[in-house]
């Protein structure tokens, strides 16, 4: 391949040989086009961003080839996000700083999912810590918030800030530990899951048949595993919530109303004891789906 370009000694256009740019037919040469493409649009979808390594270069310095490395594991110190302006200039992968200049960075015109997620929660953690500076907490003196966990920094900051406002309503262990989760499951009234989405989940299985009612968002297996109480009196085994700020808010205020009539809120209770999520179900109506079929 050639391209004209001018020289400035001769004052004249001359030909300038230029590589092969192969790439644009194949960029990873490992994997289909396809592939690759899909792959990075999840990144972009679900991250805000994606990011394409540089693993050969022309003659004439130019890429020759790429290989995606997955957002889930780029970690970026300049930029903690969650919305990305710019290219990040320090950029690390699996532990190791990368050469800004070998790397392809594509950004979102729209915030990923995932951080969406987190956006949502600390939105809502922040309306509730303003409205408890105002005298006017959503939730009433009695009603004690109880949080485990570890992971993104900035959430486990909002929710100590909110522990230090209302530490008799709000307590935080930032840690992760499996048996005393399941001792807070079990020993709670309600355990709220306010999922943007969920592929399946266990924890909303596990408090019915702790006796602790869910309160869950209308996504996912979310749905599958939980009748709203409001919805289907007779049948309700928790509670169902749009997944935004507002349809969460709403949820813990029926929670509320719930708890207050100890009949109703025992037959919740009761009916998520006696539902069955064992394989023994599952299986039966995977058998069920299967004849279906033919």
């Amino acid at each position: 391949m050639y391209n004209e370009v001018w020289n400035d000694t001769e004052k004249e256009m001359e030909c300038v040989y230029i590589a092969p740019r192969s790439w644009l037919r194949q960029p990873d040469p490992t994997i289909p086009y396809a592939t690759l493409m899909a792959w990075t649009l999840d990144d972009l979808f679900y991250y805000g961003r994606a990011f394409w390594f540089i693993t050969s270069r022309t003659a004439d310095g130019f890429p020759a080839s790429f290989t995606r490395l997955p957002a889930g594991s780029v970690n970026t110190q300049d930029q903690a996000g969650p919305v990305w302006f710019a290219p990040s200039k320090e950029v690390y992968f699996q532990g190791g700083m990368i050469d800004p200049n070998d790397l392809v960075q594509f950004i979102s015109p729209v915030q990923g999912i995932i951080y969406t997620s987190q956006t949502a929660i600390e939105t809502a953690l922040r309306v509730e810590a303003s409205r408890y500076r105002n005298a006017e907490s959503l939730l009433p003196s009695e009603v004690k918030l109880i949080v485990l966990g570890s992971g993104d920094k900035r959430m486990e900051n909002e929710l100590r800030a909110l522990a230090a406002q209302a530490p008799e309503k709000v307590f935080l262990s930032a840690r992760l530990d499996e048996a005393m989760s399941h001792l807070i499951e079990a020993g709670s009234d309600f355990f709220v899951m306010p999922s943007l989405f969920e592929p399946c989940g266990l924890n909303q299985m596990y408090s019915q048949i702790y006796g602790t009612v869910p309160i869950v968002s209308r996504v996912g297996g979310l749905v599958d595993t939980v009748t709203d109480a409001d919805e289907a009196p007779n049948f309700g085994t928790g509670l169902m919530a749009e997944p935004t700020v507002a349809g969460l808010l709403d949820a813990l205020r029926r929670a509320q109303r719930l708890y207050g009539d100890a009949p109703r809120y025992a037959a919740v209770q009761q009916r998520g004891m006696a539902k069955d999520f064992s394989w023994k179900i599952a299986a039966l109506a995977y058998e069920k789906l299967y004849f279906d079929a033919l």
